[in-house]
């Protein structure tokens, strides 16, 4: 019974502090209130088409997974494939800055398993966003 006591007495006390308190109504401002733009489209910028071949030790060391990965929140789109001669064939549309950012991190990632790598530029073809794997 005492620890009943105890307990209810301790609920009215926070109680006090932890009820909601009565809405008040802010004062009037002479002051505009400025609110931010809903225009959340990102600017234009300038999409190339690469394709991209890499040779050398790159089939069966998890390439295409890897690109893939890479690419996330990149904003690039394509595809990545071996190719029955060796090599991994990359199409990939996006930033050309991007494209260069995840060649090379490509390169650094895998080093002197590749050995060459050819890019060829085309005209962008509007590739669904994101990269993916053809097996």
């Amino acid at each position: 019974m005492r620890h009943l006591l105890v307990l209810v007495l301790l609920l009215s006390a926070c109680s006090r502090y932890y009820s909601p308190a009565p809405p008040s109504r802010p004062a009037e401002s002479t002051t505009p209130v400025t609110r931010p733009s809903t225009n959340t489209a990102k600017p234009t910028l300038k999409t190339e088409r690469r394709t991209v071949y890499f040779s050398g030790n790159v089939q069966g060391v998890g390439f295409r997974n890897t690109t893939v990965r890479l690419s996330v929140g990149t904003g690039l789109a394509g595809t990545v494939r071996n190719l029955t001669d060796g090599r991994v064939e990359l199409i990939v549309e996006g930033n050309p800055a991007e494209i260069d950012e995840l060649v090379g991190r490509l390169r650094e990632y895998f080093g002197a398993s590749i050995g060459k790598v050819e890019q060829i530029a085309s005209t962008p073809q509007g590739l669904s966003p994101g990269l993916r794997v053809i097996y």
